[in-house]
């Protein structure tokens, strides 16, 4: 998946700044939950466990974090379904719950519960409606020379602003990565604005070093999202080297599901194909 998967849990970084006595003092067990489901598409759910960390990182270990045993239910009210296990490499965990027939509908609320180790959790999510950008601009950079590079402002629709919204932004160049990731901003909302339109100045995630070249295309994904996801990615994304599942961090951070860290989601996802001009 996109965002260089923070789900990860940067757990090679964590293991090169922190001592041994670090992580053990940090070091709580509990289930972290990633899970979220699309307007028309199947419901998702990545479950992970922290586990304690002896300063060797390795695929067993990765591996090992991942829940694959729980017993993952999604309802609308009318209709449950147990979802099946599946496998994609592309990511981690690798591992992940989906449901087969039940898809996200806006304006529906689902109900996730996980079923563990003796245990079960809850969460509520809703669709949202979904939201549309309007318009791409792309203006010359000055002083450039051949004339190429552009900066790139979106305008989002604003359609009914005294509705909050929130909204996560993904982009993909294949020149440079296959999946989506963040784009920078990451996440934003309407809350500050009365307009029916606001523009927001997008650029390609840090870690790409890339800028947007005229004739080239990309391809950008506007989420809208729920509250209590754009709380958790909100209070995570300012600083990404720290472990999601430590005791110490989960405290800092929103979660929607009882006794666990992480979320259920509803999303609403416009794509967009994109030639730089």
């Amino acid at each position: 998946m996109y965002m260089k998967n923070v789900f990860i849990f940067l757990i090679i970084i964590l293991a090169a700044s922190c001592n041994k006595s670090d992580i053990e003092l940090s070091y709580a067990k509990g289930l972290t939950v990633e899970a979220f489901i699309d307007n028309d598409k199947q419901a998702r759910v990545y479950l992970t466990k922290s586990f304690p960390i002896d300063g060797t990182i390795d695929s067993v270990a990765l591996m090992r974090n991942i829940e694959s045993h729980a017993k993952v239910t999604v309802s609308n009210g009318e209709i449950s379904e147990i979802l099946s296990l599946k496998r994609d490499d592309s990511r981690y965990p690798m591992l992940y719950y989906r449901s087969n027939k039940l898809v996200g509908k806006a304006g529906d609320i689902f109900t996730l519960q996980i079923d563990l180790g003796g245990k079960s959790y809850f969460s509520n999510t809703e669709v949202p409606e979904n939201s549309i950008i309007n318009n791409f601009e792309f203006i010359s950079v000055p002083n450039q020379v051949p004339d190429i590079i552009r900066e790139l402002t979106i305008s989002v629709d604003n359609t009914k602003p005294e509705v909050k919204k929130y909204f996560k932004l993904l982009i993909k160049n294949e020149k440079i990565e296959s999946k989506y990731s963040f784009a920078s901003p990451a996440i934003f909302t309407n809350e500050t604005t009365t307009q029916n339109e606001f523009d927001v100045f997008v650029k390609y995630p840090e870690s790409y070093d890339y800028d947007f070249i005229k004739g080239e295309e990309f391809f950008i994904k506007l989420q809208r999202i729920t509250k209590q996801e754009y709380d958790f990615w909100k209070s995570i994304k300012g600083d990404e080297t720290r472990l999601l599942n430590m005791k110490s961090f989960s405290e800092e951070i929103p979660s929607n599901i009882d006794d666990a860290f992480g979320y259920w989601g509803g999303q609403n996802t416009s794509s967009y194909r994109v030639v730089v001009d």
